[in-house]
């Protein structure tokens, strides 16, 4: 019987790690690699409905573009900054005669990119004559931006996170010593620390990271870098021309402190939706290496601890406090494998080649997923939207809610207009905090009579009274969902409390229910307007 012969798997093995170092080396796989990653983004982008505040803001700076008054006409618990950056879409989209949200998406996703490409061009001075390390993160870093909490990418709190990917390489750069002085660089940290400062406390992760480079680089050299005043300076100019041109900003701000911890979280329920990814966060501060890219680990773990600090001193951990976060975590978690990879714990090649394909995947599937069970586009077709839709452009709805996403993006996709400066009742939850607190499964509201309504209630409750008596809306929108934003437990029928007034109540019979889903009523004035 003849002798079995017996292949030595050495040459197969050689071919494929000559094969997977030629492909992880070639500029054009990583290249194809980060446009699939973007490209099934945008895929995803427009098959689904607009982010709710992202609607709000583009809302409201084309009322203001159309001569509305900020804070008056307009109101908004925001610094007025974040009306002036969605600004440039909503003007290129009026003289292009372009749909604004569309604009703002472009604009966003450039800025992303940009972003991007910034810390991975900082990333290749670290390793010259290697692409497939700062190439891998690129994807990496495209996928973590692109994927954390992607329902909320365009929200302002993302957009920090996003923004962090400049002002951290650029500190990245200064710390290694090979990032050059130039005009470029510096418009780009103005640039990011101008979306950072619509949110000052989002300076609280910078803060972190200027604290390690002053233990790096010592306190001398620190100060006298850009990278350390461009933002702080950004942030105090930002609150000075809001004192000067918005004082009643100020005011606002005064009456969200009083209402708006209404919304607050406890801090235990926060730490367990943020642990996983403070604990990334803590083992990119702890991570101990000697390859060139282990400074940039740690810088990206202290950016994760501090926006997981920032989301626990809003006393929120709502998906879009939490984004810049998950951003960061996914950033911390790339880096970290690349610096595995430069120190050869894992073979560079045969690993780069098919985690990137495998990383790439996810993107893919969710995007492809949202568009099997969204074939109808981006709209939500229930019937409150389609009627709306219909029938609502140029006419003026009144939102009768506690919840933003009740009545955006539906508004602005219907260019409906409100007959209220601001979009929900916000306050509403914080005025009767105390039976919120109290309410079991069940519980009804006691409404405050207009005697016991202290001055804050009284001025809600004239607002709704006199829009509905005087402009004569020809939507009202109810929400019906419950639990009802901010009021837990507690059962708080809107038309029923307004109803107390008997001007409202009067006009309150010239409506009817056009139509109705599972969140919303959507009433419609009969006769005329």
């Amino acid at each position: 019987m003849p002798a079995t012969r017996t292949v030595s798997p050495r040459p197969v093995i050689q071919l494929v790690e000559s094969v997977a170092d030629r492909v992880s080396r070639s500029r054009l796989f990583w290249l194809c690699l980060t446009l699939s990653v973007w490209v099934s983004n945008l895929w995803w982008r427009f098959h689904s409905p607009l982010n709710g505040d992202v609607a709000w803001y583009l809302y409201a700076t084309e009322r203001l573009q159309q001569g509305a008054k900020l804070y008056r006409d307009v109101s908004d618990l925001n610094l007025p900054l974040v009306f002036f950056i969605h600004l440039p879409a909503v003007m290129i989209a009026s003289f292009l005669k372009l749909p604004a949200p569309a604009v703002f998406h472009c604009m966003v996703w450039l800025f992303a990119a940009i972003a991007v490409a910034f810390l991975c061009a900082t990333v290749r001075r670290t390793v010259p004559g290697d692409i497939a390390i700062p190439f891998f993160l690129l994807v990496c870093v495209s996928v973590s931006v692109l994927q954390a909490n992607r329902g909320d990418f365009e929200q302002r709190d993302s957009l920090a996170g996003i923004a962090f990917l400049i002002l951290i390489g650029s500190v990245y750069g200064r710390a290694e010593r090979f990032g050059r002085t130039t005009t470029l660089r510096y418009l780009l940290v103005a640039l990011a620390s101008i979306v950072i400062a619509v949110k000052p406390y989002m300076i609280l992760p910078g803060i972190f990271a200027v604290s390690w480079l002053i233990r790096r680089a010592g306190w001398r050299r620190t100060v006298t870098f850009p990278e350390v005043w461009i933002p702080l300076g950004v942030v105090a100019i930002s609150g000075v021309l809001t004192l000067i041109f918005f004082p009643e900003y100020f005011l606002l701000s005064a009456e969200t402190m009083k209402y708006y911890s209404a919304y607050n979280e406890s801090v235990a329920g926060i730490l367990r939706t943020v642990l996983p990814m403070l604990a990334v966060g803590f083992m990119g501060v702890v991570w101990r290496s000697e390859s060139a890219i282990a400074p940039l680990v740690r810088l990206s773990g202290l950016t994760t601890l501090g926006f997981a600090a920032s989301v626990v001193l809003q006393h929120k951990g709502w998906s879009y406090h939490c984004a810049p976060l998950a951003i960061w975590a996914g950033v911390t978690v790339s880096v970290i494998i690349a610096d595995l990879v430069m120190r050869r714990s894992v073979y560079d090649a045969l690993f780069l080649f098919p985690a990137s394909l495998l990383i790439i995947c996810v993107p893919a599937l969710l995007a492809a997923n949202t568009v099997r069970t969204n074939r109808a586009g981006w709209q939500n077709e229930d019937a409150v939207s389609s009627y709306l839709m219909e029938h609502g452009p140029g006419k003026t709805v009144l939102p009768l809610t506690t919840d933003l996403w009740v009545d955006f993006p539906l508004i602005e996709d219907a260019q409906c207009r409100l007959v209220i400066p601001d979009p929900t009742l916000w306050r509403l939850p914080g005025l009767y905090r105390d039976q919120v607190v109290s309410a079991t499964a069940g519980a009804s509201a006691r409404y405050h009579a207009p005697s016991e309504m202290n001055d804050d209630e009284k001025t809600v409750f004239k607002q709704i009274v006199n829009a509905v008596s005087a402009k004569h809306p020809a939507y009202i929108l109810v929400q019906r969902k419950k639990p009802m934003q901010g009021m837990g437990a507690l059962h708080f029928d809107m038309l029923d409390y307004f109803s107390q007034d008997p001007l409202f109540r009067s006009e309150l019979a010239h409506y009817r229910v056009a139509a109705r889903n599972g969140s919303v009523d959507l009433l419609v004035r009969q006769g005329p307007q």
